[in-house]
């Protein structure tokens, strides 16, 4: 069963350069930490998606709304580099020093670049799923398949069961 958006409350979270970043929080709350990166176009309450399988696997999962997605301020001048410093900021905010992260779609890239840019000490896992960069790395060269991949990552979210 998917949880009723209704039922996420949408805490924000603010950087110390004054944006807010909106979150919405699913699974048990005193679990690991894993901050997922949402797909496009898409956003936090995507982790209702996982939110039986966080809660039955004892993890805590936040889905932030990227900068200028959603309710979270723009950033315009964002990159790989500063999303990966948010990443850390709602880490220290939650009071979590070793987290993870989780990348579906258009959220692989960003999940990514977490590892390129944090600390391994801290980062402690990394999961992109179906990854598409969908031309963030140069031509779009997936274009052509993007109905037929956003098919069959909806259809393997609905139905896959993740083990613990």
């Amino acid at each position: 069963m998917i949880a009723k958006t209704e039922h996420l409350a949408t805490r924000n979270i603010t950087t110390s350069d004054g944006r807010s970043l909106a979150c919405v929080e699913v699974g048990h709350p005193a679990g690991p930490l894993i901050i997922h990166n949402h797909g496009g176009p898409s956003s936090r309450l995507e982790v209702q998606l996982f939110a039986d399988a966080a809660q039955r696997c004892g993890i805590r999962l936040l889905g932030v709304d990227r900068p200028g997605i959603g309710q979270s301020s723009p950033q315009p001048s964002r990159g790989y580099q500063s999303w990966a410093q948010d990443l850390e900021h709602i880490a220290d905010r939650l009071g979590y020093q070793k987290f993870g992260v989780t990348g579906w779609s258009e959220g692989g890239p960003w999940a990514l670049a977490a590892a390129a840019y944090i600390d391994p000490a801290r980062l402690v896992h990394v999961t992109s799923v179906a990854g598409g960069s969908y031309g963030a790395f140069g031509d779009n060269s997936a274009r052509k398949y993007l109905s037929e991949v956003d098919a069959l990552g909806g259809f393997l979210a609905m139905h896959f069961e993740p083990g613990c």
